[in-house]
């Protein structure tokens, strides 16, 4: 979570632009995927046996956590084009609703519609020649941030797993994003 929380310009102020492959399946993109796969394992190993509510609190975190990010592009300047009107950056918004009201409905659309398409987004990520460019470092941290929560939620039982109906509440809410 920490590495979630930094702030994306860090990795280029300790590290400058190294020498790490940061091609469409290069060195930048397989440790990502990697460590896509191995986070919420970890986070589910250290919380698994704590109080439903500090798993809550977890969720709350990661989704205030979230915002914060989406929003952080503004610590580039303002500009039209920054508004995070793409559903990787709506998430956050949808996250930390979901995370206050628990509401069930749109927890299955977000565990769908936002897994769905931040798996496309990560497989088809395209990155900048230097690595750790506040860009890179930020589009690795958006979508490690909405693929992870809802399968770190289900998994630690602060949402129940999803059933049929929530292809239906996905295709409602979707309709009116």
């Amino acid at each position: 979570m920490l590495m979630m929380v930094m702030p994306a310009y860090i990795p280029q102020s300790l590290f400058g632009y190294t020498n790490i492959d940061a091609s469409f399946f290069g060195q930048l993109h397989l440790l990502w995927i990697a460590f896509l796969f191995v986070n919420p394992f970890i986070i589910y190993f250290l919380f698994r046996k704590r109080s439903k509510e500090v798993k809550h609190e977890l969720i709350v975190f990661w989704s205030i956590t979230q915002v914060f990010h989406s929003m952080s592009v503004f610590l580039r300047g303002f500009k039209y084009s920054r508004i995070p009107l793409q559903l990787c950056c709506i998430a956050a918004f949808f996250y930390l609703v979901v995370a206050i009201t628990k509401n069930r409905k749109l927890f299955n659309f977000c565990y769908l519609a936002n897994i769905v398409g931040a798996t496309v987004a990560i497989v088809l990520a395209e990155f900048s020649s230097e690595a750790f460019t506040f860009w890179n470092i930020h589009y690795i941290q958006e979508h490690t941030l909405v693929i992870g929560m809802p399968i770190v939620a289900i998994a630690l039982g602060v949402f129940p797993r999803i059933d049929k109906t929530a292809i239906k509440d996905t295709f409602k809410i979707f309709n009116v994003y």
